[in-house]
């Protein structure tokens, strides 16, 4: 049975993936629509394949960072692990700086096709 901080590292994580989500979203649904629908002659080959690249690298550590805090429980649906915490510093940090990294480029890359560059900043 876990102790309440297990039960709140859990809430947390569940908070910051919803988190996650709703970004994730937002931002590809953005870029979709404003870049790719509204500005569609300017939206060649490169940029869709740049695109389709760093969305499919932000939607692959998601799918790791999902799988990195899912909590487990018992038969009877108590709480055993909570996962690993996601505010702790380490490799999971780097993935959440990669996904921010990435969804400047996308809303920045939206308006200004030269944002790609900030990859190699």
């Amino acid at each position: 049975m876990a102790n309440s901080s297990q039960k709140k590292i859990a809430h947390e994580n569940a908070k910051t993936l919803l988190s996650l989500r709703k970004g994730f979203i937002w931002v590809n649904a953005f870029y979709i629509f404003y870049r790719i629908i509204y500005h569609w002659s300017s939206f060649g080959f490169k940029l869709a394949a740049g695109y389709a690249i760093t969305a499919g690298i932000t939607f692959f550590l998601y799918i790791q960072i999902n799988a990195f805090s899912q909590p487990r429980y018992n038969t009877r649906g108590e709480l055993v692990d909570a996962g690993q915490d996601l505010s702790q510093e380490g490799l999971v940090q780097y993935a959440f700086d990669i996904i921010y990294v990435t969804w400047f480029v996308h809303v920045l890359s939206a308006f200004w096709s030269k944002a790609w560059w900030f990859y190699l900043a």
